[in-house]
């Protein structure tokens, strides 16, 4: 009877062992999720703002060159042929995107903003809806950054804009980086992701989900 009680009582200890350690780990790896979730959208954001300074830079080199060397229009053509050869998988070197940059290098001329919130923090398809359905930097900033905060690919911003959806909202509290909850971070970024952002990255359609992911942390999570 003893080395029964004995037996029992072992099981017993085994059985609490095992319960804490299930509840350590459960807990330990919603942390561990809750990392990636946060190192995946860094990620995403640090490629689509490296991505949008070279759009900068480039809509910037072409309007000064246009305007002190004398370049003419047709150069466009030119550098697109020229970048589009180089990088055949690339589209967002056409001639509509080139000139595209260029009204978003007019339209957001000082280039340290583009680093900042939420700039940065929205796709280029939304950078373009704010230079097709807005004329002043005020409405496009604000709208900016209602479209970080709301989490809006381009079709709803398009929409919201329409709408007149500041007068709606208020203007945007533009704190989109501290209130984000990690449950979010998935969705951030598939709204800040886009095509152009994928081929920027030498991603194309015919990859694997894992190595968008694997891409993006490879390059911008060290």
């Amino acid at each position: 009877m003893a080395e029964m009680n004995k037996s029992r009582d072992s099981l017993k200890v085994v059985s609490l062992k095992a319960s804490i350690i299930d509840d350590d780990y459960i807990a330990w790896m919603q942390t561990m999720k809750d990392r990636v979730r946060t190192a995946r959208y860094r990620a995403q954001v640090a490629a689509n703002q490296e991505m949008l300074l070279l759009y900068w830079d480039l809509g910037h080199d072409i309007i000064e060159r246009q305007q002190r060397q004398g370049w003419g229009a047709k150069v466009i053509q030119r550098i697109s042929d020229d970048l589009s050869r180089e990088f055949p998988d690339a589209h967002g070197f056409s001639i509509r995107n080139l000139k595209y940059m260029r009204a978003f290098a007019v339209a957001w001329p000082d280039r340290n903003l583009i680093v900042q919130a939420p700039l940065a923090q929205i796709s280029w398809f939304c950078h373009i809806a704010l230079l097709e359905q807005l004329k002043d930097r005020e409405s496009r900033l604000a709208y900016a950054a209602l479209c970080a905060e709301q989490l809006w690919q381009r079709p709803q911003l398009v929409a919201e804009i329409k709408r007149g959806a500041i007068s709606n909202f208020g203007q945007a509290s533009n704190n989109f980086d501290a209130t984000m909850q990690i449950a979010d971070a998935d969705l951030a970024i598939k709204a800040i992701r886009d095509r152009y952002n994928l081929e920027f990255l030498g991603v194309t359609k015919k990859d694997k989900e894992n190595k968008v992911r694997r891409t993006l942390v490879e390059r911008y999570s060290r």
